[in-house]
């Protein structure tokens, strides 16, 4: 690996977006009894729809900030005039996103669609001013927070991920505080909007003046602007693009794919599921995230045995703390469930199963999907999402009208299952290393041996077997020997790095 600050710089990071995860629930346990109390059912419901539009119109600009944020990562070990390029030349593709963005705004306001899309009548709109509380949200964006969003994606390369997750958690904690104050004092939408959209350009300015201060040697970061440049990298980001709206459609397309075919009573059931799982599914991001700068300086540097050696750390570790935990957490499940939901929502232990099946797909991946976005490798980023979204509508809406919703939960398992084969396949053609040496699919086998100890036990409960309770022993015994066999795989200095981190971290004096 690349040294004792990978290792250090990974944990700093890991525990501020643990931080994070943890308030992110926490605010919305919090929000929604407040928000009910003072503001309304009609009012709360009416805020959320806005947000959810404004958050549809910002997924239009996210492919291309992800796409040239990725590009200064590479570029910041590659070709630094290249990348001051990139960076003054994205105010191209801002420009026309921002102009595409406003008439979008404006084509809502000015066709009257606005209530459609909030679902609320149009006479219960006019005292809140939507039509403009909607316009100051998308113009504080694209008169500065879009920009501003790219500049902030500097403090990944320069190794101050760290401080640039800091900034993510006070900007979240900030905009919680607006709304709670907007509910309290029983503001306006537009009241809301404009309260919420300034503490949010103030942030996303402040950052970028921390950038200007900490990376003086960007600015002005106008500097070396050429159209042509910022009109590829727009185009250059088009399929980025598109992978995140379908991500974003296939989301809520399993939510109206269950009302549509088991019915509304049904929903509950899978979204309290689907949450409960995500728990898991956020660890994995935690975890995985803050090696994003590391894996993408090895690859700009062509130092692919590096790259392997990360990916080989991280199946060890992340790997052991999600599918171990999955096994352990698996028979307490149902006890909680019936306790958070108050005995109102029924648990379907063939949805439970084929979601903890999947997340466990997803984390054996995971840091080959972080690697491959984080390179742009675009054939890779569309045709996953096209595969796991595809496969997990097609397939799960078949299998939801013949066995029930715990057939979507099989849908999604084989989406997840579509995606891991396409990105294994990316990955070992684009860190090919000579099979002699570094055989790829030697170095994933104590990774697939832990994914599959759990797969096997979580396809056994999902039947209800009676094989499944004999099956229990034994999938935690695969999940540890695939940990130890990776373990020792392992060279020797990033055992002993490893360790002596672990012994700080919790107190040992690196002594296991």
């Amino acid at each position: 690996m690349s040294g004792s600050s990978t290792e250090h710089r990974a944990v700093r990071v890991a525990s501020v977006n643990g931080l994070s995860s943890i308030l992110s629930i926490g605010m919305q346990l919090v929000t929604v009894p407040i928000c009910l109390k003072y503001w309304g059912k009609e009012s709360y419901g009416m805020w959320l729809a806005l947000f959810s539009v404004f958050a549809m119109l910002q997924t239009t600009g996210t492919g291309f900030v992800n796409y040239v944020g990725n590009q200064i990562n590479i570029l910041y070990h590659q070709d630094q005039t290249a990348l001051q390029e990139t960076l003054a030349s994205s105010l191209a593709g801002v420009f026309i996103l921002a102009g595409i963005q406003l008439i979008l705004v404006v084509a809502v306001i000015g066709f009257d669609f606005l209530p459609r899309l909030i679902g609320t009548a149009s006479s219960a709109l006019g005292p809140q001013n939507a039509d403009w509380a909607l316009l100051v949200l998308a113009g504080s964006w694209v008169l500065g927070g879009f920009y501003l969003g790219i500049i902030h994606r500097l403090l990944i390369p320069a190794g101050m991920m760290y401080q640039a997750a800091g900034w993510a958690l006070g900007s979240q904690l900030s905009l919680f505080l607006v709304v709670i104050l907007s509910a309290f004092f029983r503001f306006t939408l537009l009241q809301t909007s404009t309260l919420f959209a300034l503490m949010q350009f103030l942030f996303v300015f402040a950052s970028a003046l921390y950038v200007r201060f900490k990376l003086p040697g960007y600015y002005p970061w106008w500097r070396g602007f050429r159209f042509s440049h910022g009109l590829r990298d727009l185009l250059q980001s088009i399929p980025v693009t598109v992978s995140g709206l379908i991500q974003q459609g296939s989301s809520n397309g399993l939510v109206i794919l269950v009302s549509t075919v088991a019915g509304a009573a049904a929903v509950p059931i899978f979204t309290t599921v689907r949450t409960l799982t995500n728990l898991w599914t956020n660890v994995t991001n935690v975890l995985t995230t803050p090696l994003l700068p590391d894996v993408v300086r090895f690859h700009a540097r062509k130092e692919r045995r590096k790259l392997l050696a990360v990916h080989e750390a991280h199946g060890v570790i992340v790997g052991a703390a999600v599918n171990m935990s999955i096994l352990v957490a698996y028979p307490l499940i149902e006890p909680l469930y019936k306790y958070w939901t108050n005995h109102a929502v029924a648990l379907d232990k063939v949805l439970l199963s084929t979601l903890l099946a999947g997340v466990s797909l997803m984390n054996l991946g995971a840091m080959m999907n972080t690697f491959l976005t984080g390179i742009n490798h675009h054939r890779s980023i569309l045709s996953t999402t096209i595969a796991r979204s595809g496969v997990s509508l097609v397939f799960g809406g078949v299998m939801l009208t013949y066995i029930g919703i715990g057939g979507l939960g099989l849908g999604v398992w084989a989406g997840e299952l579509a995606a891991l084969i396409l990105l294994i396949y990316f990955f070992i053609q684009t860190t090919r290393i000579h099979p002699e040496t570094d055989p790829a699919w030697y170095a994933l086998g104590p990774s697939f041996l832990s994914a599959a100890s759990v797969q096997v036990y979580l396809g056994m409960a999902a039947m209800k077997t009676f094989s499944a309770p004999v099956l229990y022993p034994i999938a935690i015994s695969g999940v540890l020997l695939g940990t130890v066999w990776g373990w020792r795989r392992l060279d020797e200095e990033t055992r002993t790095r490893l360790t002596r981190l672990v012994g700080k971290r919790f107190g040992m004096k690196g002594a296991m």
